[in-house]
């Protein structure tokens, strides 16, 4: 959640761990690498530099108060090429959800016609393409901030009790709960 154990250093450390226990050589012995493995290393990323860099990760570390000095803000631009199509869809679909109040802990409720509305809308928006979500998305960026507000305070809740429990200590936690629900 705070990027700390994602930094350069941390992912570094973590390749070699993986490599030094899966290594079928004996312990304090070197092995020769090969010029063409040290190639693919180097181009290969580890999966937690592409979570801690996406995009979607930057917008859910926004919502959340008492993690303001690792996030990235919602104000930077990102190219078109750099988000992933799943990233742009994942953040229209929680929107999704929290418009039409899928998520337990809301508290309004819209009428029949608004949400007739909200699926035609969405279903729209869900068939173009990706320039135009992003857009979509850099237009209304205080509804997204929202809906993932209500999103990370439904799913914290539900699956992650201890982090909740952690970060519910923070001053602004209170306030949270409040505009969340």
């Amino acid at each position: 959640m705070t990027k700390k154990f994602f930094t350069a250093a941390a992912t570094s450390h973590n390749k070699k761990m993986y490599t030094m226990f899966t290594s079928k050589t004996k312990k304090g012995s070197r092995k020769k690498k090969n010029p063409a493995t040290n190639e693919r290393e180097v181009h290969q990323k580890h999966w937690s530099e592409i979570v801690c860099n996406s995009w979607c990760t930057s917008l859910l570390q926004e919502t959340i108060p008492c993690l303001n000095r690792y996030k990235r803000g919602f104000k930077h631009t990102y190219d078109i090429e750099s988000v992933d199509v799943q990233e742009v869809r994942a953040c229209i679909q929680i929107m999704y959800g929290s418009l039409l109040k899928l998520y337990p802990r809301g508290s309004k409720t819209p009428i029949f016609r608004a949400r007739v509305n909200i699926v035609c809308r969405i279903q729209a928006l869900l068939e173009q393409s990706q320039l135009q979500q992003m857009e979509f998305v850099k237009s209304y960026p205080s509804l997204i901030k929202l809906c993932l507000m209500e999103y990370c305070y439904n799913v914290f809740q539900d699956f992650f009790p201890a982090e909740y429990a952690l970060i519910s200590t923070h001053p602004c936690m209170p306030m949270y709960d409040v505009t969340a629900k």
